[in-house]
């Protein structure tokens, strides 16, 4: 089962210091795509960075230091421990049991809007970019910049592990940076929905619950070594319990207290 997140708009400053070795073993698939999107940017000035990217003016300025900085690679992150979001504190990668790292590192890919694919251990630089915004230098969007590459990594990825099913823990605007009608013949896409209830009513949780969740649950799937969809209906936990699988739409229902 391969298991897809997308990055978070907060990040660490990315600021360890990178052996040049080190660096090579672990560089982003899309490395080159993500400088032409950087070359690109680093032309506008911070009022049209804002625009482009749909960021306020200084998100902008942040992000032209960011622009500046990118091709200094004696700095940087792992992807993993790099983003800051609320799925990435509750998935809390620093306290992760190797066992739980080796199983992040074979069956979790986190989709980027500046570097499209990465692997937990691909060592990046700090952004702050929108799938949505049309920041590649072909003036599209970044979800059409990749959904090319990233479908074909994704179609690569699962042809290499052997996998037919996947898990999509992204957010809507990731999503469409895959092409889903050109994977392999016989993939399951699954997807988790987690419904609370309240004054009698069943409702979605709000916006940073849900995040909350999705983290939560991808730790337990990483750390209990969960590899199938099965699995993930098994799961106990204090905080969602499992309701129900529909095999006819690939979702699988939890419901949250």
């Amino acid at each position: 089962m391969i298991i897809l997140i997308a990055e978070s708009k907060t990040m660490t400053d990315c600021s360890s210091i990178i052996a040049r070795r080190s660096y090579m073993n672990h560089t982003p698939l899309f490395e080159r795509e993500a400088e032409h999107i950087m070359e690109y940017l680093n032309g506008l000035d911070t009022g049209e960075l804002a625009e482009h990217i749909g960021i306020s003016a200084t998100l902008a300025q942040s992000m032209k230091k960011k622009i500046f900085e990118f091709p200094n690679k004696t700095t940087g992150e792992v992807s993993l421990k790099a983003f800051t979001g609320v799925v990435f504190k509750s998935l809390s990668p620093s306290s992760l049991s190797p066992d739980a790292l080796k199983a992040a590192r074979k069956n979790l890919r986190i989709i980027s809007s500046l570097y499209g694919w990465l692997h937990p251990d691909d060592i990046i630089k700090p952004y702050r970019l929108e799938f949505k915004g049309k920041t590649a230098p072909c003036g599209k969007s970044l979800q059409a910049f990749w959904k090319k590459n990233v479908t074909e990594a994704l179609c690569d990825c699962m042809t290499k592990a052997g996998c037919h099913e996947i898990l999509n823990l992204m957010p809507a605007d990731a999503a469409k940076c895959i092409d889903w009608k050109l994977l392999p013949k016989g993939t399951d896409v699954w997807k988790i929905d987690f419904v609370v209830f309240k004054e009698g009513k069943e409702k979605t949780p709000d916006a940073g619950k849900l995040k909350r969740l999705r983290g939560t649950i991808l730790r337990q799937i990483l750390t209990e070594g969960i590899t199938d969809i099965y699995g993930i209906t098994q799961i106990d936990s204090d905080m969602y319990v499992y309701d129900k699988i529909d095999c006819k739409n690939h979702s699988i229902r939890f419901i949250s207290a």
